[in-house]
């Protein structure tokens, strides 16, 4: 039996394993956003967006990832919003607000967010 002391530990682990893959990630996707933070504010906003997507449901790794990576990119504001959004048009339908299903309808919002700010400033260049 795995007393709560040594699935803490483990989770630990995990956790700072998990960290520390998402950093390189971070710093290889989001070169600009990375340099400005630094490696302890990206630590930091990985901490802090593993809680907000924990709280939304998220619970393996890819959704995580997923969340924490879309926060880096968006930021913390305008995720916020998107969750609310999507909160509200799944609501509507009777949908789950939870868990990987929710990370994903979230993340794929994010995505268009993301798609539309980069035609914008490609018609700014232009």
């Amino acid at each position: 039996m795995v007393r709560t002391e040594q699935s803490q530990a483990l989770r630990a682990v995990y956790f700072e394993e998990l960290e520390d893959r998402t950093v390189s990630i971070l710093a290889q996707w989001f070169p600009d956003e990375y340099e400005r933070t630094g490696e302890s504010g990206a630590r930091e906003h990985i901490r802090q967006g593993a809680r907000r997507a924990e709280a939304l449901g998220a619970v393996t790794e890819v959704d995580l990832g997923k969340y924490i990576t879309m926060e880096f990119a968006l930021g913390e504001g305008v995720m916020s919003e998107l969750v609310a959004s999507v909160r509200e048009r799944r609501s509507a339908r009777d949908a789950s607000c939870k868990g990987s299903a929710f990370i994903e309808a979230v993340c794929r919002a994010g995505l268009v967010q993301l798609e539309r700010e980069q035609n914008l400033t490609s018609d700014e260049e232009d």
